[in-house]
């Protein structure tokens, strides 16, 4: 029997933890989501931030949506600027299905969350 109080002893101790970790880690948790909202977004920002600022924005306005941009869909003076930011590792070029994606999860959510602010 004393094994059986001592598993019982266990249980609650795991059970009080988990309640703990729950209740009271959920503020740390948000202020840790909202502090990467806010660099993530701000990756977007400093880059946007340049001489060609409106047509940077009207491109990366495309990403909103949608996670890729089919080269179809681009002009020639969109290409020069979508190299430079491929340079800049803000997007991705993949040359089999000739196609712009933002270098990573990360910069598709900074790119959603600049232009939804």
């Amino acid at each position: 029997m004393q094994g059986n109080d001592e598993f019982k002893k266990d249980i609650n101790f795991i059970c009080l933890t988990l309640f703990f970790d729950t209740f009271f880690l959920r503020d740390p948790l948000e202020t840790v989501i909202a502090s990467y909202k806010k660099k993530i977004r701000s990756l977007v920002v400093d880059y946007v931030v340049k001489p060609e600022q409106k047509e940077i924005k009207e491109l990366l306005r495309r990403f909103i949506d949608s996670y890729q941009l089919p080269k179809e869909q681009i002009t020639s003076e969109d290409e020069t600027l979508l190299r430079e930011m491929v340079r800049q590792n803000i997007l991705y070029f993949d040359p089999t299905k000739a196609t712009y994606y933002p270098q990573g999860t990360s910069y598709h959510h900074g790119i959603r969350l600049h232009f939804r602010k």
